[in-house]
């Protein structure tokens, strides 16, 4: 049960969140209050499961429990928000044609991602 939580919460939520940020950074207005909840629960519930995955198999206290997932906050948060950013300055520009998709930056998203992967 806790591995499927931790999971969804480590899969789910950072594609959620990532998917909604680039969502308001396409349409470049301020984010409607269902992409807010949206975006906050999927920091929530990737910074619980990035707790819970950290402190598996030891016996906390319920403060613990409480003061855990906040712990993980400034390491999920600008990470969610670097996909996004990243995924939007690295977009396809043009009319879609195969030339364009070409002249796309997806080898320097491709570096960047690596990068993310092996420092850290």
């Amino acid at each position: 049960l806790i591995l499927w939580e931790v999971a969804e919460g480590l899969i789910e939520g950072p594609c959620s969140a990532v998917l909604t940020l680039y969502a308001c950074f396409l349409t470049r207005s301020p984010p409607s209050v269902k992409f807010l909840v949206s975006i906050i629960s999927s920091f929530t519930s990737t910074s619980r499961a990035a707790d819970m995955f950290s402190n598996f198999g030891t016996e906390r206290k319920l403060l613990e429990h409480v003061v855990g997932p906040l712990k993980q906050v400034p390491d999920v948060v600008p990470r969610i928000v670097f996909l996004a950013t990243l995924a939007f300055l690295t977009r396809p520009m043009g009319d879609g044609r195969s030339d364009d998709l070409k002249s796309s930056k997806h080898y320097f998203m491709c570096i960047v991602l690596l990068a993310e992967l092996v420092f850290n």
